[in-house]
């Protein structure tokens, strides 16, 4: 990273016109905040996208009709813009910067499709903010992302990020329906579909296979909910999460929502006078590998211990030794504690 800073700005330096090496400086700022925020440093991050921020302007001020540059700007503007939400905020100017910068790229290029999913990520993020910070009603943010996808996919209909913003949009908005009591079925088939196409282009995107797994969930515990068999949408969403976790073993939420369906699964077969036993104990199995892979986080425990209570209700109700499995439910409570004293699930 080092010699390629040196290398742009003595470029920069010798042809002061040449902006294409003051926006590599930018790509490589970009680079370095990439890794500092997979790594977990999310301060360094931040001021690296700062700096590629720095450069991205100062090479538009010259390339300003590089619609190229202007999308590289604009989607340097969402990084920045996501990874303050994942601090915990997301302020409502850096969504507004990143509007603009894709307005001006798609000006300059109106038949690039890359600035209009640009902006249908940003109103995306927008809406999954508000969703669950806002208290306000994101419908019209998650619609607004799905047309702007659609603008996308006009110009480039094989655009597989474009299928997938549209997918995890409609995905992310059957969340929300459910979640305030209303019917997120047309919302999950948008969403579903849209997603079936993303992974006909990259049939190994787990975060793909990850999204419209949620989506079945959704509709499973909807269909629950007013009376109906879940279990063939978990299924669904099940085959979906192995699939995820086929293509990449340590996808941490993805084995995290598959523990949380195999739960789900035991809920409703027991309902339906089944034994929930074999599926509780694979939540257990799947929840010990989260927390394996994440020690350090309260909730993992806190579901396996609810896991565990579960088995241990079971056991009791059906004439077996239930006290293994409350000792272990109230163990696992107290390390969610432990891990963080602030975690609420672990004293209820």
């Amino acid at each position: 990273w080092a010699r390629a800073l040196e290398r742009a700005a003595a470029a920069a330096e010798r042809l002061p016109w040449l902006y294409e090496a003051i926006a590599l400086a930018g790509d490589v700022h970009l680079g370095i905040a990439r890794q500092a925020v997979d790594a977990g440093r999310a301060d360094e991050g931040a001021g690296e996208i700062d700096r590629a921020l720095a450069s991205y302007e100062r090479a538009a001020r010259i390339g300003a009709s590089d619609g190229d540059l202007l999308a590289a700007l604009a989607e340097c503007r969402l990084e920045r813009m996501k990874l303050e939400e994942s601090r915990g905020g997301q302020p409502a100017e850096m969504f507004t910067a990143t509007l603009a910068a894709a307005d001006a790229a798609a000006a300059a290029h109106p038949d690039a499709a890359r600035p209009h999913t640009i902006q249908a990520l940003a109103y995306l993020a927008r809406a999954d903010f508000v969703a669950s910070h806002a208290g306000e009603d994101p419908t019209a943010l998650f619609e607004r992302a799905a047309a702007l996808a659609d603008a996308a996919l006009r110009r480039s209909p094989g655009d597989g990020e474009a299928w997938r913003v549209k997918g995890s949009a409609f995905a992310d908005l059957a969340t929300y329906l459910y979640d305030h009591g209303r019917d997120p079925s047309p919302a999950v088939t948008l969403g579903t579909t849209a997603l079936e196409r993303a992974l006909a282009i990259e049939p190994r995107a787990v975060n793909v296979h990850n999204s419209l797994g949620i989506a079945y969930w959704d509709l499973g515990a909807y269909e629950a909910r007013v009376g109906r068999d879940p279990l063939p949408a978990y299924r669904r969403a099940e085959a979906c999460f192995k699939r995820a976790l086929e293509i990449h073993p340590a996808l941490f939420f993805a084995l995290g929502n598959l523990a949380g369906l195999q739960y789900s699964i035991g809920e409703a077969v027991e309902l339906s006078g089944g034994d929930p036993s074999p599926a509780l104990r694979d939540a257990i199995a799947s929840y010990e590998k989260v927390i394996a892979l994440r020690p350090g986080h309260p909730l993992p425990y806190s579901n396996l211990s609810a896991v565990h209570l579960a088995l241990g209700r079971r056991e009791l109700t059906h004439g077996g030794d239930a006290g293994e499995c409350f000792d272990t439910a109230v163990r696992l409570s107290r390390k969610a504690h432990e891990v963080d004293a602030s975690y609420l699930l672990a004293y209820q």
